[in-house]
């Protein structure tokens, strides 16, 4: 989606299509092997492009102490992202299970892999970071 490219050409890449049982003892869909975030950078990296992380809020800790603050990513720079660039949002779903989903700019909607397309606040996935790619010279 984000690096035009097909899922299965991302599964020729990995080897693998992550539906192998890899943790017999937790329930599905946590069983299964996935595709980690590391296999999809170095991937998109193949493919010629750049990935920026960017964290919707995270906690800033003091090294001196156990103070930490929450700190938000600016909306103003959210609200460019979103409608300026196509993203990958990293997250977890109510269930439990880990999920990417694409960001379309042009369309302004979620591409989820599994088929389906979602307004922004159709979704319920718990975005915990965001993925710029960006094409390498």
């Amino acid at each position: 989606m984000v690096l035009d490219v097909s899922v299965d050409d991302i599964f020729k890449y990995t080897g693998h299509d992550g539906s192998e049982i890899v943790f017999p003892s937790l329930k599905e869909p946590n069983n299964r092997r996935g595709h980690t975030v590391y296999e999809m950078i170095e991937y998109a990296w193949t493919r010629g492009y750049a990935t920026t992380p960017f964290a919707p809020e995270y906690a800033h800790v003091s090294l001196a102490s156990d103070e930490k603050i929450e700190v938000y990513l600016n909306s103003d720079l959210l609200q460019w992202l979103t409608r300026y660039k196509d993203l990958v949002f990293v997250g977890t779903m109510p269930s439990g299970q880990g999920h990417a989903v694409a960001w379309n700019k042009d369309r302004q909607m979620i591409l989820d892999p599994n088929g389906q397309a979602y307004f922004r606040d159709e979704h319920k996935m718990d975005v915990e970071i965001m993925f710029l790619c960006s094409r390498l010279r």
